[in-house]
Formats: C-alpha cells, structure tokens, sequence
C-alpha cells in the first residue's frame, strides 16, 4: 500500500478549465506550461485534493476499468514524472 501524499510544487500554478475538462498547469519558475487531460486530470486533481497513491491507483484501476497492474504503472510512472520535473512535491 502506497500511503504517499503529494502537492503541488511552491512555483506551480493551475486551474481547471471547465468547458475542455483540461487541467492547466504553470511552472513560473522554468515558465514552462502544461496542459493534463483524462487519467492525467484524474491523477493531479486527486493527489492536489489530498489523496494517496493508493487512492489515486483505486480510481485510475476503476474509473478507466483497466486492470489493478495497469492502473498501478499508469499512476506510479505519471507521478515519477510529475516529480521530475518539480511539479509535485511530498507532502
């Protein structure tokens, strides 16, 4: 069980654009820009409101009606990156 708790980065700033259903994301610092649809969405949203990985794998695996292992490498390999480019930090 991953019990691991994330938020967003100190220099990120994001909203939800509600018409597209997208995840904006802003990186003021590399001024980078980013934009997250569907199990990305999902992920970000959910680990920004507080959820665990576990949670969030929950979800995916649900949500997307993919098996347990596809919802597991889906959330860890998008949250590494997440984390490799400074937009998400531990909690």
């Amino acid at each position: 069980m991953d019990n691991r708790k994330f938020r967003h980065g100190n220099s990120i700033a994001w909203q939800v654009e509600q018409t597209y259903g997208y995840v904006y994301v802003f990186d003021v610092k590399s001024n980078m820009f980013y934009i997250f649809e569907d199990s990305g969405k999902d992920i970000w949203l959910s680990l920004c409101e507080g959820a665990t990985v576990s949670e969030v794998i929950s979800q995916i695996e649900t949500d997307y009606q993919i098996s347990h292992l596809d919802a597991v490498h889906d959330t860890i390999e998008f949250v590494n990156r997440l984390l490799d480019m400074r937009l998400l930090q531990h909690a």
